[in-house]
């Protein structure tokens, strides 16, 4: 554990040692920023202008606001998330440091959960910073918390999965640019499944329903947990990070 855990500083060493981060972080910021800005405005002009805002209260601001919000969030680590993955091993490659890091006295598995848990902790900061706009809610209003948590699980289990797309992804080229088109590949290829699954017949609606890794998330989103959805994401979250130990171990073995 001491040598993957040194592995998980490497990963945060180079993304603030980096002019990267200076570029992601406002970057996320302001998207969330504005997004929460204009659901906020949405939602008051929805409301009585007669009404304050400390009346305005309870599971409205959860349903109306913050349940919409989070809808525009999972958008944004849609799109940030490539762009923080696309660096696991395609800037090894580029930069020839790694044939360096395959020789480390390291095993294959190790040095995957290093750069993926790396990478899943650089997610989950973004994500918790992203907790500031509901604490907004909460100082002026009365939002549903237990509704609040079961999205960010949720949320969290999403950001184990794509992680591990972006990770697995960058293993098989050099060039960023295209490990992070991979990872967005698979997020419309999963779109499209959803797709399918509500316009096709039986029994293929039921065999395509079991990919919905996106619809999974309204779920979480409404309140409600179920030990299908979380099983389905640490499934095809475990399948990817198979397929990159597997692309690790023939590297090894050369």
């Amino acid at each position: 554990m001491k040598k993957i855990w040194v592995l998980i500083l490497r990963e945060w060493k180079n993304f603030f040692h980096t002019p990267f981060a200076v570029i992601i972080i406002p970057l996320y910021l302001i998207l969330c920023g504005t997004y929460f800005y204009a659901r906020l405005d949405q939602y008051m002009n929805m409301t009585n202008p007669n009404e304050t805002v400390q009346k305005i209260a309870g599971l409205n601001v959860t349903i109306h606001l913050l349940t919409p919000f989070s809808k525009d969030l999972i958008n944004v680590l849609t799109f940030i998330i490539p762009l923080l993955t696309m660096r696991s091993f395609s800037e090894e490659k580029k930069m020839g440091t790694y044939d360096l890091l395959v020789s480390y006295p390291l095993r294959p598995g190790e040095i995957l959960l290093g750069k993926y848990l790396g990478s899943v902790s650089l997610v989950l900061f973004l994500l918790g910073i992203s907790f500031i706009f509901p604490a907004v809610i909460f100082w002026k209003g009365e939002p549903y918390l237990p509704q609040i948590l079961s999205t960010y699980l949720g949320y969290v289990l999403f950001i184990f999965f794509y992680v591990a797309v972006g990770v697995v992804g960058s293993l098989f080229t050099e060039n960023q640019i295209v490990a992070a088109i991979i990872s967005y590949g698979v997020f419309f290829a999963a779109i499209v499944i959803q797709w399918l699954a509500y316009i096709s017949g039986a029994p293929w609606d039921r065999i395509f329903s079991n990919f919905l890794l996106v619809a999974h998330l309204d779920s979480f989103r409404s309140g409600l947990i179920f030990v299908g959805d979380i099983t389905a994401y640490l499934c095809v979250t475990s399948l990817f990070l198979l397929w990159g130990y597997l692309k690790l171990k023939q590297h090894f073995s050369q």
